[in-house]
């Protein structure tokens, strides 16, 4: 597809301070005494994935994600017939919860006017409200005309919602975008904000400010980049609307933790936020506890350093254009730095780290043997590591790891002795929970006085619950991969033991950075009540079977309402079509229609050994 008006965002700056916590301020939407925005707490939510006309098991869902602690819950109403159904979940839901009820709707204006008698809020989506034309070449003339179109269709639902006193989420997927917007700006972080802003002028144009407004995408870098880029253009036009956050088709397990931590915890450390929703391929009340774990992370930690305030970003949040190092004796990717001590430790075969920190010399050879090189005080591992406080400064620093902090480096003597260093990697240690004031901080130092040495990140935890470690890893690492700050990963957990899982973590943040393919992607939505499968099962199945594919993606959706355009980049989808029906994609290109599901994993395994040829995956 030709994009005829797409550009780059040439301005950086999207937040006043890229250093110190400021939580970018927004107005405050009351919502059924659950106000929003503002300095309200950063509201969690869900959503139901029960068929929506099964009453009583949508209540009993509901039930329980509120139990879990949720503020508001979404359910899926494609139909009139769901619409009636609402009305009666939220009879029963009122008589023990005041929990906001959301409506979430797709193809139908008819489904979104109704749903505005029965639900708090109304989710509409920019790329399939209105705009559904195929095969239409957009001139200016035509792409106007599809705006008149859109506020004619969408007034209406406007002034019932103004009139109703409920709120209108605009969501702005970038798997359902429209023709139209993909034909002018691409599937890109200006498409989406495009597309949303559109929306956003009509409602201003009736005078309607009730409005939450939400950017997702599978891709975390994507989905960081256009969050960015929307607070952008609203402080440029002196919007202050909520902003939901969310990383959709995040999957399940470690890696739907981490991506999610990843994708949304960069947006919160900047302040920008203000309701989440973490959208995994599990029970939905599964996600509430990791959302609250993301957004009390970032809210403990965040501020606890004040520095000196930065408000030119030195990077660009827009586009991967990573810090410009010298050569080192480190590859060109980023690396994962694990600490075994004295133990040998038999790590998965795309999940072994590229150094091992060893107290000794015992384990130089068990490791060598792994190909893994050795990283200690002494003089006989791979690789020599130093402190700061035990360097003199009367050497060369020279062919090894120098581990540093801020008030070190802020010592401007010290600069000298780095601009001297040759093939040396900095293995930086925040020393407060703020890890993103003192790193980008150290590399605004470092990059103002000229040194482009190579950047470990070294963070420790005490942290004895496994998915709370690696979501608080993710949020305190991940912003620095996606943004091309920093050249690897050192991480340790003194409650936890099993180094090849912390390994593994360490990997899955790259990956989910955009950083460094370590196996195949799952792409897998969270479900609802249009998915006619069982997609936690067929997604455990998928990454049982395909895993150890690096470098493929899969993915797995229960319907194709955002299953083309989620897939855009995807080699295999494996989508729901029907009752026990799934279609096979490749390439976004149909391959099989309509295969029985107890057939459809070993059609998707012969398609890819055909892309392999492969006997044995």
């Amino acid at each position: 597809m030709t994009i005829k008006k797409y550009f780059m965002v040439k301005e950086n700056d999207y937040i006043n301070d890229y250093i110190n916590y400021n939580r970018f301020k927004t107005r405050v939407i009351s919502l059924n005494h659950f106000d929003l925005g503002g300095s309200n707490y950063i509201r969690l939510q869900s959503m139901t994935n029960t068929n929506t006309q099964d009453v009583e098991a949508t209540v009993e869902q509901i039930s329980r994600i509120v139990e879990n602690g949720s503020d508001y819950v979404r359910v899926t109403t494609p139909t009139s017939r769901d619409v009636e159904a609402l009305a009666e979940i939220r009879r029963r839901i009122r008589v023990h919860y005041e929990t906001p009820l959301i409506a979430d709707i797709h193809f139908s204006p008819k489904v979104a006017y109704a749903a505005l008698d029965v639900a708090d809020k109304v989710r509409i989506n920019p790329g399939n409200l209105v705009d559904r034309s195929k095969g239409i070449d957009y001139d200016k003339k035509l792409y106007q005309k599809e705006l008149q179109k859109i506020e004619e269709v969408f007034a209406p639902i406007l002034q019932k919602a103004a009139l109703k006193k409920r709120v209108i989420r605009i969501g702005t997927n970038i798997g359902s975008l429209s023709e139209r917007i993909l034909q002018n700006y691409g599937a890109t972080p200006r498409g989406l904000v495009q597309a949303t802003l559109e929306y956003i002028d009509i409602a201003r144009k009736y005078s309607f400010n009730d409005i939450v407004v939400s950017i997702k995408a599978s891709n975390p870098r994507l989905n960081i980049w256009a969050n960015r880029l929307l607070v952008k253009f609203f402080a440029e036009r002196g919007y202050d609307y909520p902003i939901h956050l969310g990383v959709t088709e995040a999957g399940n397990g470690l890696e739907g933790r981490i991506k999610s931590a990843v994708g949304i915890g960069a947006l919160l450390v900047d302040g920008i936020g203000d309701t989440v929703r973490v959208s995994l391929t599990e029970p939905p009340e599964n996600e509430i506890p990791v959302a609250r774990t993301i957004v009390n992370h970032v809210l403990t930690t965040r501020g606890t350093r004040r520095l000196e305030p930065i408000s030119n970003v030195f990077f660009n949040p827009f586009d991967y254009q990573p810090r410009k190092i010298q050569r080192s004796f480190l590859p060109d990717y980023p690396v994962v730095i694990v600490n075994v001590q004295d133990n040998y430790f038999r790590f998965e075969e795309n999940f072994r780290p590229d150094f091992v920190f060893i107290n000794g010399n015992k384990l130089v050879e068990a490791y060598s043997k792994d190909k893994i090189a050795t990283v200690c005080f002494g003089e006989n591992c791979s690789y020599k590591y130093l402190r700061t406080s035990e360097f003199n400064g009367k050497k060369d620093l020279k062919d090894l790891f120098l581990e540093i902090d801020l008030d070190w480096l802020q010592n401007k003597k010290n600069f000298s002795l780095l601009k001297k260093a040759k093939n040396t990697v900095l293995v930086f240690v925040p020393q407060s929970p703020d890890v993103l004031a003192e790193t980008r901080y150290f590399i605004y130092l470092l990059d103002k006085a000229g040194i482009d040495l190579p950047v470990i990140l070294k963070l420790f935890y005490n942290e004895g619950n496994p998915d709370d470690f690696a979501i608080k890893a993710a949020i305190d690492s991940g912003v620095f991969f996606i943004d091309g700050l920093v050249n690897g990963l050192f991480i340790d957990n003194t409650d936890i033991n099993d180094k090849p899982f912390i390994a593994r973590v360490g990997f899955e943040i790259l990956q989910a950075a955009n950083a460094r393919i370590s196996k195949a992607e799952i792409i897998a939505c969270p479900g609802c009540g249009r998915t006619t499968f069982d997609l936690e099962n067929v997604t455990n199945q998928i990454k049982e079977r395909f895993e150890n594919l690096k470098g493929i993606k899969i993915a797995v959706m229960g319907c194709i309402v955002n299953g083309l355009g989620e897939m855009a980049d995807a080699d295999y989808g494996y989508v729901g079509t029907g009752n026990g029906l799934v279609s096979l994609y490749k390439n976004r290109v149909l391959i099989k229609r309509n295969i029985p599901q107890e057939k459809a994993l070993d059609e998707l395994e012969a398609l890819i050994k055909e892309e392999f040829n492969q006997k044995n995956i």
